[in-house]
C-alpha cells in the first residue's frame, strides 16, 4: 500500500523507476481470489501502475501502460460502483476493499481509471465496452454521491472532478478511433460538466492568498 501511495506523486516516479516498482508491482497482477478476505492484490498493483502511468517520463509511462492487464479496467469501474453505493459495513460484510482501508476515498479507484485512460488507448477501448460510460453519466449528473468532504483535508480533487477528467479522456480517444458504442458516446456527451469542487475551491483559495498585500510589519 505504501509503494501505491508513493506513485501518486509524479515526483516520485523517477525515483520508483530505479528502484524497479514497475517490475515489482506487475509480479502481483495475475488474479488471486484465494482466502476468505478478499485482498485482490492484482487490482492493487494494478492501481499503483496506473499513478505511474501519469508520468510525465515517456518511458515510464509506457512502462507502466504496458503491464496493466486490459481486463482490470471493469474490475475497476465494478470496485469504484461499490464504494460508491455501499456503506463502510456493507464493503466489510461484501469484502470489496481490496485490502485497502475499509474508509479509502472512491475518488482513489477513479483516479486509477483516469490515468489509464488518459494515458492508453487500449484501456480506453475496454473501458467503452464497460459500464465505466453509464457509471460517469450517474456522478457527473449528481444520481451517486461525490467525496468532496472526504477529500477537503487533502486539497485533492474528488471523485466528480475526476470523473469529468475521465470523460475528457475517453471523448478523446472516441473522436480518434471508432471505439464507442454510439448511445453511451451520445449519453457521455451530454453528462454535465463537472462542478468546482474541493481541488478547485483550494486552488482558487491559495491563488487569492498570495494576491493579498504583504505586511509592512
Amino acid at each position: 500500500m505504501a509503494l501505491i501511495r508513493l506513485a501518486q506523486h509524479p515526483e516520485t516516479h523517477p525515483t520508483l523507476r530505479r528502484a524497479g516498482a514497475a517490475p515489482s508491482l506487475s509480479l502481483f497482477t495475475r488474479p488471486n481470489h484465494r482466502g476468505r478476505v478478499a485482498v485482490r492484490h492484482d487490482l492493487l498493483a494494478s492501481m499503483g501502475l496506473a499513478f505511474l502511468s501519469s508520468s510525465s517520463s515517456v518511458e515510464i509511462r509506457q512502462e507502466a501502460c504496458a503491464l496493466v492487464p486490459l481486463r482490470t479496467i471493469p474490475e475497476l469501474v465494478q470496485l469504484l460502483r461499490q464504494r460508491l453505493q455501499l456503506s463502510a459495513e456493507e464493503v466489510v460484510a461484501k469484502k470489496v476493499f481490496c485490502g485497502m482501508p475499509v474508509d479509502y476515498r472512491p475518488r482513489f479507484a477513479a483516479q486509477s481509471l483516469t490515468l489509464l485512460c488518459e494515458a492508453s488507448a487500449a484501456h480506453s477501448a475496454i473501458a467503452w465496452q464497460s459500464p465505466l460510460p453509464r457509471l460517469l453519466c450517474q456522478i457527473l449528473g449528481g444520481e451517486l454521491p461525490n467525496d468532496a468532504a472526504a477529500n477537503l483535508p487533502f486539497g485533492s480533487p474528488d471523485v466528480v472532478e475526476m470523473s469529468s477528467r475521465c470523460r475528457t479522456a475517453l471523448l478523446f480517444h472516441a473522436k480518434k478511433r471508432n471505439i464507442a458504442p454510439p448511445e453511451a458516446l451520445a449519453a457521455l456527451e451530454r453528462a454535465p460538466a463537472a462542478p468546482k469542487g474541493t481541488f478547485a475551491e483550494r486552488e482558487e483559495a491559495n491563488s487569492k492568498a498570495s494576491q493579498r498585500p504583504k505586511s509592512k510589519l
